[in-house]
């Protein structure tokens, strides 16, 4: 147990021949690397096989997407055509930084439901692509750990308590679902796994824990890894921009690591020459992760860029303090599907909360042996810390740490899928746990390799101990807005060259839907600007031959050329022209009769809007719209202290309101401002407003409607 380590196998080397804490009876062999490789691919290929056959629904039952998947679908379908260069959208008013998933996401479109027909719609494919990818995440991950474990028993034991811990999430986020939580599970709206679904919070799980399990590689002296660490790091700053804390971070630490043990092997000189193809390969990958958010600085003032900077800007410092932080990572150790509730409670009583469920008892239990049985073996022998697992513990307390700060500044609500990858941290710990004890199982050249691959080969029907948890809700897809999403589209299309969605705030999963179905037909359509989802290429521009297909849960008169497409309880479609109006006329903000750019909804449909910087309304007006003298133009809503709103018509000014003056008040124009037979617009200037969202610090105007009517002679 003499021999040299080979520098270029790093820890696995020196962990099998001189730093082996075991006697030599237990130590890896020589054929390590190839038991362990067959045991993770015999294991993943059957926990697949498996995972398919459960849910097999997903080749058969189509499934429409909505909500957040259809916003998803939208851009995705531009990056099939190479056009997509932003993430997805942030409720904060920007994009995260890149479009590395739906570029994924459309490769399994064109593959599985474009040339292969295995999936009967693009949403059952782009399932099917994350089920394969996280699997590739989860198994890769123990791969590594596996290699730098001195047995490949580790291999069964991590795939059985990874489907554990898989099911107690998937249990977690099911509840999150099922509870009061409406506009996360509307924006769900299915496939809710930790394994399959496309929602966006949930897809950096997996390779978040490669991120980390690579670095640790890598910091430890096994550059092989690098390519690893640097794909998935790039994925993560694509989607999400807080991951620039914990990928840069973490990749800091990590090259930091590898430069310090090159020294003391001084071969720190020959670093370049013994890695070149790992970093040529690395300076592929940043080139190509580049490139999307490199050509949008370059195309567009302002761009996504200078719209997080702008929000950065505004953030407040620390908006949350270091008790509710602290709070709020205990609560994914206690799987609390609702932190955002719970927390704003004085005594939430989260291991109260968290002991009144089975399945979180049954978790902690299995963890508290895991400690036991460790402290056992440790009272019969010396445990040794490999430099692997010493840097792995090390990770989990830095992302610990970090996930405090990052809580600290997080805006909004502090909702369990804001943090969700963070549940990676616990993979982790039971990862090097399960090291260490199955480093004292006896080990033998012959028969430990064959257990090692039998036992990986039965270690995924563990799912069957909870299969309920690894099926993907299809029902919550197709009938949570799925099919009347479908029903809409059809009706309207081709019935007009250009259709403009029109929608209440509660109604907008059922309106990007209808959108992202529209795409997939070539069906032009536009929204209001207002709508960061849709992204900028589907804002309207001209209210001339629009044709309004307006998503409402008002009952409202619809008489020719107005026609009802779906009629139901809850939601009405009807497609009709722009109204163009005679005095007297009413824009209220229903937007049932112009066009409103720069606001945002206060509440549910038909409430008053709040106006930013820069608002405008525009409508129709007819032939003799100006045939009156004078206009009263009555302004309902009302002005925030320090924020003069100006209001003008066609770039005639009006007049302003101020903090104070009446809710409703009156200003007396000359008829001829109102343009006849063309577009005319209102429009509100508010010095000191930001951009839209629900921030006090952005608020412009209030605004309820704009009546126009006829004035009396002085």
């Amino acid at each position: 147990m003499s021999s040299t380590p080979d520098v270029s196998d790093g820890v696995l080397a020196e962990a099998r021949v001189h730093q082996c804490p075991l006697p030599q009876e237990r130590c890896p062999g020589p054929a390590y690397k190839r038991e362990i490789t067959y045991a993770v691919c015999a294991s993943a290929i059957i926990f697949l096989v498996l995972l398919l056959l459960v849910n097999r629904g997903i080749f058969r039952q189509p499934m429409f997407e909505w909500g957040d998947y259809a916003a998803n679908a939208l851009q995705i379908q531009n990056a099939k055509h190479f056009h997509e260069l932003l993430g997805n959208y942030s409720r904060w008013g920007f994009h995260h930084p890149g479009p590395a998933f739906f570029y994924l996401f459309a490769a399994g479109e064109l593959v599985f439901h474009d040339w292969l027909h295995v999936m009967p719609q693009a949403m059952n494919a782009y399932v099917l692509t994350i089920l394969l990818v996280n699997t590739l995440f989860l198994f890769s991950s123990i791969w590594i750990v596996a290699r730098h474990s001195t047995t490949a028993l580790f291999v069964p034991a991590a795939v059985a308590f990874s489907l554990f811990q898989i099911a107690a999430i998937n249990r977690t986020v099911s509840s999150a679902l099922d509870g009061s939580e409406t506009a996360v599970s509307s924006a769900l709206g299915g496939s809710e796994t930790a394994l399959s679904s496309v929602w966006m919070p949930y897809v950096l799980l997996f390779c978040f824990l490669l991120y980390l399990v690579s670095c640790a590689a890598v910091g430890c002296g096994n550059f092989r890894y690098l390519p690893v660490a640097i794909f998935t790091g790039l994925v993560l700053l694509h989607a999400h921009v807080a991951q620039v804390l914990f990928v840069g971070t973490l990749g800091l630490m990590m090259l930091a690591s590898l430069l310090w043990r090159r020294r003391r092997q001084g071969a720190i000189s020959t670093l370049v020459k013994d890695a070149r193809n790992e970093l040529l390969i690395c300076g592929v990958l940043v080139c190509i992760f580049a490139t999307p958010p490199l050509l949008d600085v370059l195309l567009h003032r302002p761009n996504n860029i200078d719209a997080i900077r702008t929000y950065m800007h505004d953030q407040i410092g620390l908006p949350n303090s270091m008790h509710q932080a602290v709070r709020y990572e205990l609560s994914f150790f206690t799987f609390l599907p609702n932190p955002e509730v719970v927390l704003l409670q004085s005594s939430p009583g989260l291991l109260a909360r968290g002991g009144a469920h089975p399945y979180v008892l049954k978790y902690w239990g299995f963890v508290v042996f895991l400690l036991g049985a460790l402290a056992g073996l440790r009272m019969r022998g010396r445990i040794h810390l490999s430099p692997f697992i010493r840097y792995l513990l090390l990770e989990i307390v830095v992302v610990s740490l970090l996930f405090l700060y990052w809580t600290m500044k997080m805006a909004g609500g502090l909702y369990n899928f804001n943090g969700y990858f963070f549940y990676s941290a616990q993979f982790l710990a039971i990862f090097c746990l399960l090291s260490l004890i199955v480093a004292f199982i006896p080990q033998s050249e012959r028969r430990t390799p064959r257990l090692a691959i039998a036992l990986s080969c039965a270690a995924p029907f563990v799912m069957f101990t909870s299969l309920h948890q690894f099926r993907i809700n299809q029902f919550r897809v197709t009938t949570g807005g799925g099919e009347e999403v479908n029903r809409i589209a059809s009706a309207a299309q081709g019935r007009a060259s250009m259709i403009q969605i029109v929608f209440g705030h509660d109604d907008w999963p059922i309106a990007v839907g209808v959108a992202s179905r529209f795409k997939r037909v070539d069906q032009p359509f536009c929204v209001s600007p207002n709508f960061i989802m849709y992204g900028p290429e589907s804002s309207c521009t001209n209210l001339f031959g629009i044709e309004r297909l307006i998503l409402t849960r008002t009952p409202r008169t619809c008489l020719e050329p107005c026609q009802v497409l779906l009629r139901e309880d809850h939601l009405t479609a009807e497609l009709s022209p722009y109204p163009v109006l005679k005095v007297p006329f009413a824009l209220s903000t229903d937007s049932s009769s112009g066009l409103f750019e720069g606001f945002y909804a206060d509440g549910a449909e038909g409430s008053p809007m709040w106006t930013t910087a820069e608002s405008t309304i525009r409508f129709l007006a007819a032939q003799d719209a100006s045939a009156v003298q004078r206009l009263r133009i009555t302004v309902v809503g009302e002005a925030r202290p320090g924020r003069a709103a100006e209001l003008r018509l066609n770039d005639d000014v009006v007049g302003s309101i101020t903090y104070g003056q009446p809710h409703s008040v009156e200003f007396v124009v000359p008829g001829g401002l109102l343009k006849n037979n063309s577009e005319n617009e209102f429009s509100f200037s508010v010095p000191g407003a930001g951009p839209a969202g629900q921030d006090v610090r952005h608020l412009g105007f209030w605004l309820e409607r704009i009546e126009v009517a006829a004035a009396g002679p002085q």
